[in-house]
């Protein structure tokens, strides 16, 4: 299930951090808890877990139609902006749109909010075994390698390791989505890059919090390809690629891009 958003400035213009995508994970947890505290709690401190990893099984889109600040290292919203809400969970699609008709706005913590005006559904894609499915990130996609001493390393789309970790990270969110493994008979799940479309500066990032001890966690905007069987297809689209979904990574959409990948200012 994927949700097309128009949101208009208030007040009419307003201007937002460069990585403020933690700001839209906020406003849209705020969202679930106006709906239902109890559901919004869940997701918060649990989710659909498996072993030691935790899946929330949605993703957004960073916005289309801000104007960049290079220099302040900000985005401008003064006219009306959209962006992309996407899960596979119907109970997740019904609180976030309860939670939206409580007053129809996105709060960014003091920054400004996002009033929602239209709100368009789109349909769930549908693919076959065989097609090759090319998509762009509409916000960056993120996964880690464990290093040695335990710590963590944010890799690269150019990485030998880059595709073969986001193919795993979905795969265990569908068998853990679905309780069972992906279908068989169509091949394996492949995810492979178009480098045209990849360098490194095309790298996104999200401070997870506000306080002087938040966490950098670093994404990388590219073009992707999605190959196997039809359902891990769809199940990618709407539930992202990579890890931290719930925090603003991995949003992707099907089709070629028309310009150059969006990068942080």
């Amino acid at each position: 299930m994927i949700l097309n958003l128009q949101c208009r400035p208030s007040p009419d213009v307003f201007s937002l951090p460069s990585d403020y995508s933690y700001l839209m994970a906020s406003a849209i947890y705020n969202l679930f808890r106006k709906s239902d505290p109890e559901f919004a709690a869940f997701l918060h401190h649990q989710g659909w877990s498996e072993s030691s990893k935790r899946f929330k099984f949605y993703t957004f889109s960073r916005l289309k139609g801000v104007e960049k600040d290079a220099v302040n290292r900000q985005v401008i919203i003064r006219k009306p902006v959209w962006f992309r809400f996407h899960t596979p969970r119907h109970e997740v699609m019904d609180h976030f749109l309860a939670g939206l008709f409580h007053g129809r706005k996105l709060a960014l913590n003091g920054f400004g909010d996002l009033k929602v005006g239209l709100v368009e559904s789109e349909p769930s894609p549908q693919y076959t075994d065989e097609e090759a499915v090319p998509c762009y990130t509409r916000s960056p996609i993120t996964v880690h390698r464990k290093n040695p001493d335990g710590s963590k390393w944010n890799i690269r789309p150019n990485d030998p390791d880059w595709e073969q970790a986001v193919t795993s990270n979905l795969l265990e969110k569908y068998t853990l989505f679905y309780g069972t493994p992906p279908p068989e008979g169509a091949g394996p799940l492949r995810v492979t890059v178009d480098h045209a479309y990849w360098a490194p500066k095309n790298y996104g990032f999200i401070r997870t919090g506000l306080g002087p001890e938040r966490l950098t966690v670093f994404g990388y905007q590219c073009a992707v390809t999605l190959h196997g069987p039809a359902a891990l297809k769809q199940f990618a689209v709407e539930c992202g690629l990579g890890e931290s979904t719930a925090m603003g990574f991995g949003c992707l959409e099907p089709g070629n891009p028309v310009q150059s990948i969006e990068t942080n200012v």
